[in-house]
């Protein structure tokens, strides 16, 4: 299933599909790339409420399918108060979870201690629930100051290899009752559930994830503080000056980072984000506090994809989820993509036109995606297909192919609906897809760039990883003595970064000099 998951979304990028904007485009006007891209990236300018605003997400109860639906389409934050209603878990407390899972174990973060991988920590060991280490962040550094256990339910770490144990853990697992019960929400949920617990004080240190679908974390006991907000503004033009969005790099940058959105998360209550988005969180509480965090497919946040379509082409932590995406974005399944391969930006577009709009009548509805995904020109579901076979599988009932088939096809549509009338022209199709081909061309410096240094990270080739440090040390010249000093021996592995981003034309000219 799991496998089904991936291959489903990820085709070859069209990024790399070689296409051009050259050519007539669309009716009734043609577009340079620069143009498109601009287009593109302004769109994502003032979607979320200005930085350092304090805000709550809307807290809802009672909330509709349809209207959750929204929120999660759009990617904005949102609050739901009666999440565990009817939960297993509902009302379970760190000892709760000591007494029922004594034999497994988890980890703590950031104590400087362990390997960040290895788990050492039993949970059924008294006295962890009240333990404070030091995080590892200076006094000034504004967030939590201790550091939190972690089970990763989900992973294979060492010390976590006990599949007994996780799928007891599994079998407790509930879908927020608003949320979709078909076989793509179930496997995400069953592949990614991660435990927090926090002593007061303790908590989780601003970062993204590289979680390619959106996240609810649910409250299970004690009270949180939640930071949050959206990725940085980050484009071809500025990656040399972006910062990693790992554990505490950004609240150690100067000015500090800002969050958008500030509020306590009770016992009972979910918090609902998108992909990328930079959270921290804090247990405000005085005993230990639970929570448990995993990822969801549908609804899927297409509007919020289709609007930060140029940050999360140029960000670090988003690149595989790019690829994902793209199959939604222009309609083109892996084999056609292949095929395609160095056609112009008009032949794509002629897919929309000739394959999407079956009946030729200029607007685009949702049975015809439906159609659509459904027939011979998309093939990449036959891997799910070959995974699923017919099998009636779904713990909510149904066929998981068809519920992936259900999956894909909304999420086209909704992607493609730009002015949100529940319709879809052709133009607006085409527009959409041409804007996200000629991001993946202006991008394409910058993905290339990104797989280079990831396979010399994976490789051994750097005497140390800079995966936290680049943003500090690697913009200019007068960073080499803070990271000389910091980083003894990481010299060389900053000067090649900063040389591979003038190879990829990724510096300005007088950085590119500086080098």
């Amino acid at each position: 299933a799991e496998m089904a998951l991936h291959l489903t979304l990820a085709a070859a990028t069209v990024g790399m599909l070689g296409v051009q904007a050259g050519g007539s485009g669309w009716s009734p006007e043609t577009r340079t790339i620069k143009e498109m891209v601009a287009v593109a990236e302004a769109r994502a300018s003032g979607y979320y409420p200005a930085r350092g605003s304090q805000t709550t997400p809307d807290r809802l109860t009672d909330v509709s399918p349809q209207v959750f639906a929204r929120y999660a389409r759009d990617g904005v934050p949102v609050i739901v108060s009666d999440t565990t209603r009817d939960w297993p878990m509902q009302g379970w407390t760190c000892d709760t979870i000591r007494h029922n899972f004594s034999t497994a174990k988890m980890r703590r973060e950031y104590d400087g201690s362990s390997d960040g991988v290895t788990n050492t920590q039993s949970i059924g060991d008294p006295g962890w629930g009240s333990s404070k280490v030091s995080n590892q962040e200076p006094p000034h550094v504004e967030g939590p100051k201790f550091a939190p256990f972690y089970w990763d339910v989900k992973d294979d770490a060492p010390g976590n290899d006990n599949d007994e144990l996780k799928n007891r853990f599994r079998e407790l697992l509930t879908l927020p009752y608003f949320l979709p019960k078909g076989q793509p929400n179930w496997d995400s949920a069953l592949m990614s559930p991660e435990l927090w617990f926090s002593a007061p004080g303790a908590g989780a240190k601003a970062h993204a994830d590289e979680h390619c679908e959106s996240t609810m974390t649910v409250q299970l006991s004690g009270t949180k503080r939640w930071r949050l907000g959206p990725m940085p503004a980050i484009s071809r033009q500025n990656f040399s000056q972006a910062n990693s969005l790992a554990d505490g790099v950004l609240t150690r940058k100067t000015p500090p980072w800002q969050p958008v959105y500030e509020f306590d998360l009770h016992p009972g209550e979910a918090l609902f984000f998108p992909s990328c988005f930079i959270h921290e969180s804090t247990n405000i509480g005085d005993d230990c506090a639970a929570s448990i965090t995993y990822q969801w497919m549908a609804p899927a946040a297409s509007t919020y994809w289709r609007t930060h379509m140029v940050q999360t082409a140029n960000t670090r932590e988003m690149q595989e989820c790019w690829d994902r995406w793209s199959p939604v974005a222009t309609f083109i399944p892996v084999e056609a993509a292949e095929k395609m391969r160095g056609q112009p930006t008009e032949r794509i577009l002629k897919v929309i036109g000739k394959k999407v709009d079956g009946d030729g009548d200029g607007r685009i509805t949702l049975d015809e995606i439906r159609a659509f995904v459904r027939g011979r020109f998309w093939r990449g579901l036959r891997v799910v297909e070959q995974v699923y076979g017919q099998a009636n599988d779904a713990p909510g009932g149904g066929n998981p192919v068809d519920e992936m088939r259900e999956y894909l096809a909304e999420a086209m549509f909704d992607f493609h609906d730009t002015d949100r009338d529940g319709s879809v022209t052709v133009d607006e199709a085409s527009r959409v897809t041409a804007e996200w081909i000629a991001v993946a061309q202006d991008s394409e410096p910058v993905r290339e760039f990104i797989d280079r240094w990831k396979e010399m990270e994976e490789g051994g080739v750097l005497e140390c990883d800079l995966h936290d440090s680049i943003p500090t040390w690697a913009h200019s010249p007068k960073g080499m003595p803070t990271m000389a000093a910091e980083r003894p021996g990481c010299e060389s592995a900053v000067k090649t970064y900063r040389t591979m981003l003038g190879e990829y034309g990724l510096v300005g000219p007088f950085e590119h000099e500086e080098l």
